[in-house]
């Protein structure tokens, strides 16, 4: 079984909404929760949408695996948060990035966002909208493709 990702982003409660989003299916309880509330779960692997306040909580819990406690909570990308739920990222480099970094130069199109600050500003870039997930700019920046996340939940 899987998330049935768009019908937790409905859940109205933010809370009931972590807790199934953040739910082991693995677990006894997880089981239950699959068997009692089935609308939530699918036979098939759905890629989105995650909620954004989700993957922030799975960042900020990697960021305290990695000793940094709450200090990179936005960074959705080093932290693990988008790898967990197989949400694909861009990294760009920015113009101080090192000079051994293997990412791609930060294209023209998205040459504004290395002025915004934190995650959740879409641009477009090759035809489709994509999110900013961690910037680290004047370093690098990441981006994901929008419709894999939920960013007003």
């Amino acid at each position: 079984m899987f998330k049935n990702w768009e019908a937790i982003c409905q859940i109205p409660d933010t809370h009931v909404m972590w807790a199934l989003a953040l739910l082991d299916m693995g677990s006894d309880l997880g089981r239950k929760f699959v068997e009692r509330f089935p609308e939530y779960f699918t036979e098939e692997k759905q890629g989105g949408p995650i909620p954004l306040s989700v993957l922030r909580q799975e960042a900020n819990k990697g960021a305290t695996a990695q000793g940094y406690a709450d200090k990179y909570y936005d960074d959705l990308a080093s932290d693990g948060a988008c790898a967990k739920f197989d949400i694909p990222i861009q990294a760009f480099r920015g113009p101080q990035d090192y000079p051994e970094s293997r990412r791609e130069p930060l294209p023209a199109e998205l040459a504004h966002l290395a002025d915004v600050a934190g995650i959740g500003h879409i641009a477009e870039w090759g035809g489709k909208k994509v999110v900013v997930v961690e910037n680290g700019m004047p370093e690098f920046i990441f981006v994901a493709p929008a419709e894999l996340i939920a960013l007003d939940r």
